[in-house]
């Protein structure tokens, strides 16, 4: 139980969702079932331990990164309907860089390599102009494995609101 304690405290070391008080939005949801799947001898969850339909409240929220297919490109292999409306359509089969809007659609390579990277959540909030117009954001990408241990997809959690 103490390592399990001692995995979780470093997986969620320094993201803000973990404070004590703070509002439960979907992303610390997110992250909560995410932790639910890490176990004993695993450091990370699997990528066939996730099942968004699990998740009926936060399915629309998430979507699944596919590292294997061209690590450098993102290639979305699933989207939630609040995801679509975010980027104005739907993004199964592209690549995020090319999906999501300009500054945020540049920048999910890197985030997606970090959390591959360093095999830790990464969280990431700011402003866009999106398919609804300008909106704040928030996403947080979690690293996900593959049969050989290595990260290979990222689960990721998208909310956004206009900004007025």
């Amino acid at each position: 139980m103490r390592d399990q304690d001692d995995q979780r405290s470093r997986l969620t070391e320094g993201l803000p969702c973990m404070d004590e008080g703070t509002e439960r939005r979907a992303m610390c949801q997110v992250l909560e079932f995410w932790l639910g799947k890490v176990g004993p001898g695993r450091p990370l969850p699997a990528a066939h331990d996730i099942n968004p339909e699990a998740l009926p409240e936060l399915s629309p929220h998430l979507f699944l990164i596919d590292l294997t297919r061209n690590p450098e490109r993102c290639t979305i292999v699933s989207s939630g309907a609040v995801v679509n409306a975010f980027c104005g359509r739907d993004v199964t089969g592209a690549y995020a860089c090319d999906t999501f809007p300009a500054t945020l659609g540049e920048q999910v390579p890197h985030l997606c390599q970090a959390a591959r990277s360093y095999g830790k959540p990464v969280p990431h909030s700011g402003t866009a102009y999106a398919a609804p117009g300008e909106v704040i954001f928030r996403i947080i990408l979690l690293p996900l494995t593959g049969d050989d241990g290595s990260v290979d997809h990222i689960l990721g959690s998208l909310t956004f609101r206009p900004t007025t």
